[in-house]
């Protein structure tokens, strides 16, 4: 159960984070949570970027909109 709680609570806060990339809150609540799942790597990342939006928020947000933009699902026109 516990296992199932946290990939269901990881998964659910990454999905907000593709939908608010910039927000840095989120950042560190799924950095803690990734630590206390002992996935050091992957929590580091995520302090990493609150560190950025913190320090250099233009050039976080940006570069975070280029990487959402870049790898967003695009479907062919419909006709």
């Amino acid at each position: 159960k516990a296992l199932s709680d946290y990939v269901q609570r990881t998964t659910y806060l990454e999905d907000q984070l593709n939908r608010k990339p910039t927000d840095r809150n989120m950042h560190l609540e799924v950095a803690k949570l990734y630590e206390k799942g002992n996935e050091p790597d992957k929590a580091q990342k995520h302090y990493d970027m609150a560190y950025m939006l913190l320090t250099h928020p233009k050039e976080a947000e940006r570069g975070l909109n280029a990487l959402r933009n870049s790898t967003a699902v695009s479907h062919p026109p419909t006709r």
